[in-house]
Protein backbone atom coordinates (compact mmCIF):
# COMPACT_ATOMS: atom_id res chain seq x y z
CA UNK A 1 0.00 0.00 0.00
CA UNK A 2 1.42 3.32 -1.09
CA UNK A 3 2.02 5.88 1.76
CA UNK A 4 -0.63 8.63 2.07
CA UNK A 5 0.18 12.10 0.59
CA UNK A 6 -0.07 13.77 4.41
CA UNK A 7 -0.84 12.21 7.47
CA UNK A 8 -4.33 10.88 7.76
CA UNK A 9 -4.48 12.00 11.69
CA UNK A 10 -4.37 15.62 10.50
CA UNK A 11 -7.61 15.00 8.60
CA UNK A 12 -10.39 17.00 9.55
CA UNK A 13 -14.18 16.23 8.84
CA UNK A 14 -16.66 19.09 8.47
CA UNK A 15 -20.51 18.32 8.30
CA UNK A 16 -23.16 20.83 7.46
CA UNK A 17 -26.46 21.17 6.29
CA UNK A 18 -27.79 23.34 3.71
CA UNK A 19 -31.52 24.23 2.97
CA UNK A 20 -34.47 26.99 3.12
CA UNK A 21 -33.92 29.47 5.87
CA UNK A 22 -36.97 30.09 6.75
CA UNK A 23 -38.79 26.53 6.00
CA UNK A 24 -38.85 23.08 7.75
CA UNK A 25 -38.26 20.64 4.81
CA UNK A 26 -39.22 16.66 4.69
CA UNK A 27 -36.20 15.79 3.73
CA UNK A 28 -32.83 17.81 4.16
CA UNK A 29 -29.72 17.44 2.46
CA UNK A 30 -26.21 17.12 4.31
CA UNK A 31 -22.50 17.35 3.32
CA UNK A 32 -19.78 15.78 4.65
CA UNK A 33 -16.27 17.07 3.72
CA UNK A 34 -12.31 15.60 4.80
CA UNK A 35 -9.91 17.97 4.27
CA UNK A 36 -6.06 18.17 5.81
CA UNK A 37 -5.37 20.70 8.20
CA UNK A 38 -2.50 22.64 8.94
CA UNK A 39 0.40 22.48 6.44
CA UNK A 40 0.00 20.00 3.26
CA UNK A 41 0.33 20.38 -0.26
CA UNK A 42 -2.75 22.43 -1.76
CA UNK A 43 -3.53 19.30 -4.46
CA UNK A 44 -3.57 16.78 -1.76
CA UNK A 45 -5.59 18.75 1.07
CA UNK A 46 -9.04 17.36 -0.27
CA UNK A 47 -10.01 14.30 0.68
CA UNK A 48 -12.81 12.94 0.48
CA UNK A 49 -17.10 14.07 0.18
CA UNK A 50 -19.95 12.44 1.18
CA UNK A 51 -23.68 13.99 -0.07
CA UNK A 52 -26.47 12.34 2.29
CA UNK A 53 -30.00 13.19 2.90
CA UNK A 54 -31.94 13.00 5.87
CA UNK A 55 -35.78 11.49 5.44
CA UNK A 56 -37.97 10.47 8.17
CA UNK A 57 -40.99 8.70 8.37
CA UNK A 58 -43.90 9.55 5.81
CA UNK A 59 -41.73 10.09 2.80
CA UNK A 60 -44.71 9.13 0.71
CA UNK A 61 -45.17 13.28 1.05
CA UNK A 62 -42.43 14.49 -0.14
CA UNK A 63 -43.03 15.59 -3.82
CA UNK A 64 -41.23 15.74 -5.78
CA UNK A 65 -38.72 13.19 -4.44
CA UNK A 66 -35.18 13.60 -5.57
CA UNK A 67 -34.58 10.78 -8.13
CA UNK A 68 -31.67 9.37 -6.28
CA UNK A 69 -33.40 8.93 -2.92
CA UNK A 70 -35.85 7.77 -4.93
CA UNK A 71 -34.92 3.66 -4.62
CA UNK A 72 -33.73 4.20 -0.75
CA UNK A 73 -36.84 6.11 -0.17
CA UNK A 74 -39.26 2.96 -1.59
CA UNK A 75 -37.18 0.26 -0.29
CA UNK A 76 -36.65 1.32 3.92
CA UNK A 77 -40.00 2.76 4.08
CA UNK A 78 -43.72 1.32 3.68
CA UNK A 79 -45.26 3.08 0.95
CA UNK A 80 -48.89 2.55 2.87
CA UNK A 81 -48.04 4.06 6.40
CA UNK A 82 -44.97 5.74 5.72
CA UNK A 83 -43.02 3.92 8.44
CA UNK A 84 -39.49 2.27 8.42
CA UNK A 85 -39.97 -1.06 6.71
CA UNK A 86 -40.40 -3.85 10.00
CA UNK A 87 -37.60 -5.97 8.13
CA UNK A 88 -35.09 -3.46 8.01
CA UNK A 89 -36.02 -2.35 11.42
CA UNK A 90 -35.52 -5.94 12.80
CA UNK A 91 -32.33 -6.62 10.74
CA UNK A 92 -30.30 -3.58 12.28
CA UNK A 93 -32.52 -3.05 15.85
CA UNK A 94 -30.13 -2.30 18.95
CA UNK A 95 -32.26 -3.53 21.98
CA UNK A 96 -33.49 -1.43 24.83
CA UNK A 97 -32.65 2.19 22.57
CA UNK A 98 -35.85 3.95 22.02
CA UNK A 99 -34.98 6.35 18.72
CA UNK A 100 -36.09 8.01 15.65
CA UNK A 101 -37.21 6.25 12.68
CA UNK A 102 -35.48 9.06 10.21
CA UNK A 103 -32.92 7.48 7.57
CA UNK A 104 -29.57 8.51 6.84
CA UNK A 105 -29.57 7.94 2.88
CA UNK A 106 -25.93 8.56 1.11
CA UNK A 107 -26.32 9.72 -2.05
CA UNK A 108 -22.92 10.55 -3.08
CA UNK A 109 -19.51 8.86 -1.70
CA UNK A 110 -15.95 9.77 -3.40
CA UNK A 111 -12.35 10.02 -2.83
CA UNK A 112 -9.94 12.46 -4.08
CA UNK A 113 -7.73 10.71 -6.22
CA UNK A 114 -4.95 11.81 -4.14
CA UNK A 115 -6.33 9.80 -1.14
CA UNK A 116 -7.69 6.44 -3.38
CA UNK A 117 -6.27 3.38 -2.76
CA UNK A 118 -5.21 3.95 1.04
CA UNK A 119 -8.44 1.97 2.92
CA UNK A 120 -9.76 5.39 3.75
CA UNK A 121 -13.05 5.04 1.68
CA UNK A 122 -14.72 2.80 4.15
CA UNK A 123 -13.10 4.85 7.28
CA UNK A 124 -14.92 8.47 6.22
CA UNK A 125 -18.15 6.43 5.29
CA UNK A 126 -18.08 4.96 8.86
CA UNK A 127 -17.48 8.35 10.53
CA UNK A 128 -19.54 10.62 8.53
CA UNK A 129 -22.56 8.44 9.38
CA UNK A 130 -21.30 7.88 13.42
CA UNK A 131 -21.82 11.89 13.60
CA UNK A 132 -25.03 10.90 13.24
CA UNK A 133 -26.13 8.45 15.48
CA UNK A 134 -28.17 10.76 17.73
CA UNK A 135 -30.45 11.82 14.91
CA UNK A 136 -31.10 9.04 12.42
CA UNK A 137 -32.18 5.12 12.95
CA UNK A 138 -30.07 4.04 10.57
CA UNK A 139 -28.39 4.41 7.22
CA UNK A 140 -28.66 3.25 3.90
CA UNK A 141 -27.10 3.48 0.18
CA UNK A 142 -27.95 2.02 -2.93
CA UNK A 143 -24.38 0.80 -4.91
CA UNK A 144 -25.20 -0.50 -8.85
CA UNK A 145 -23.27 -0.58 -11.48
CA UNK A 146 -25.56 1.74 -13.46
CA UNK A 147 -23.27 4.59 -10.89
CA UNK A 148 -19.73 3.89 -12.29
CA UNK A 149 -18.56 5.62 -15.08
CA UNK A 150 -16.89 2.75 -17.33
CA UNK A 151 -15.77 1.10 -20.32
CA UNK A 152 -18.18 -2.20 -19.52
CA UNK A 153 -20.67 -3.60 -18.30
CA UNK A 154 -18.67 -5.82 -16.29
CA UNK A 155 -16.45 -3.22 -15.29
CA UNK A 156 -19.18 -1.34 -13.58
CA UNK A 157 -19.86 -4.53 -11.99
CA UNK A 158 -16.87 -5.60 -10.57
CA UNK A 159 -16.49 -1.55 -9.28
CA UNK A 160 -20.13 -2.06 -7.96
CA UNK A 161 -18.67 -5.53 -6.04
CA UNK A 162 -15.73 -3.88 -4.70
CA UNK A 163 -17.51 -0.86 -3.15
CA UNK A 164 -20.00 -2.84 -1.53
CA UNK A 165 -17.39 -5.26 -0.40
CA UNK A 166 -15.62 -2.04 1.27
CA UNK A 167 -18.66 -0.96 2.62
CA UNK A 168 -19.65 -4.77 4.39
CA UNK A 169 -16.05 -4.86 6.10
CA UNK A 170 -17.19 -1.88 7.84
CA UNK A 171 -20.21 -3.55 9.66
CA UNK A 172 -22.98 -2.77 6.91
CA UNK A 173 -25.39 -4.84 5.88
CA UNK A 174 -26.77 -5.80 2.33
CA UNK A 175 -31.01 -5.91 1.92
CA UNK A 176 -33.22 -5.76 -0.91
CA UNK A 177 -30.60 -4.14 -2.74
CA UNK A 178 -29.57 -1.68 -0.45
CA UNK A 179 -26.15 -1.47 2.15
CA UNK A 180 -27.72 -0.27 5.60
CA UNK A 181 -26.32 -0.22 9.04
CA UNK A 182 -27.29 0.81 12.20
CA UNK A 183 -26.05 4.34 13.45
CA UNK A 184 -25.43 2.43 16.71
CA UNK A 185 -22.96 -0.29 15.36
CA UNK A 186 -19.86 -0.75 17.26
CA UNK A 187 -18.41 -1.13 14.11
CA UNK A 188 -18.82 2.61 13.12
CA UNK A 189 -16.29 3.63 16.05
CA UNK A 190 -14.19 1.15 15.93
CA UNK A 191 -13.44 1.96 12.35
CA UNK A 192 -12.35 5.31 13.34
CA UNK A 193 -10.45 4.28 16.39
CA UNK A 194 -8.57 1.98 14.40
CA UNK A 195 -7.22 4.97 12.73
CA UNK A 196 -6.12 6.74 16.06
CA UNK A 197 -4.35 3.54 17.71
CA UNK A 198 -2.23 2.49 14.37
CA UNK A 199 -1.65 6.00 13.03
CA UNK A 200 -2.01 5.14 9.67
CA UNK A 201 -5.21 3.77 7.79
CA UNK A 202 -5.28 -0.17 7.06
Amino acid sequence: MPDPPADPLTVALTVYQCGPAWSTPALRRWYASADVEGDCDARVRHVGHITAWMAWPDPVRVDPVPEELRFVLQTAFEPRTGKLHPAVDQLISSPNIARTSAVLAITDWELAPPWRGLGLAGLLMSATVERFRSQARLAACRISPVQFDTSSTDEAQAAATRVGAILERYGWQRWRGLHVIDTQADALVDATLDVLQRGEPR
